[in-house]
């Protein structure tokens, strides 16, 4: 699916203001919001490169992350990423 601009930016909007909605609700769907936040975070990537707006499109490569950290964490069962990411950083070291 092509996004125009004007799509990317509503698209990037509503999922972001739905995902914060989700998230801040702490209810039961509330883990879903990661995956708005990540939806999110995929149309705004869109935006700034058709936008050319290289500082914006940094920002949501780091909300992406942040993003997928969210859904690693409220969908796997088991250590959250920050353990996971510890093992492999000292696996890596030693």
């Amino acid at each position: 699916m092509k996004l125009s601009l004007a799509d990317a930016e509503t698209y990037g909007a509503l999922t972001g203001i739905g995902g914060a909605l989700l998230v801040a609700s702490m209810g039961q769907y509330s883990r879903y919001g990661w995956l708005l936040f990540l939806a999110s975070n995929l149309c705004w990537i869109v935006f700034a490169v058709k936008g050319h707006f290289r500082k914006l499109l940094l920002q949501q490569f780091a909300y992406t992350v942040t993003s997928l950290l969210g859904i690693w964490n409220s969908f796997t069962l088991g250590a959250p990423a920050a353990v996971f990411i510890n093992q492999l950083l000292q696996r890596i070291s030693s």
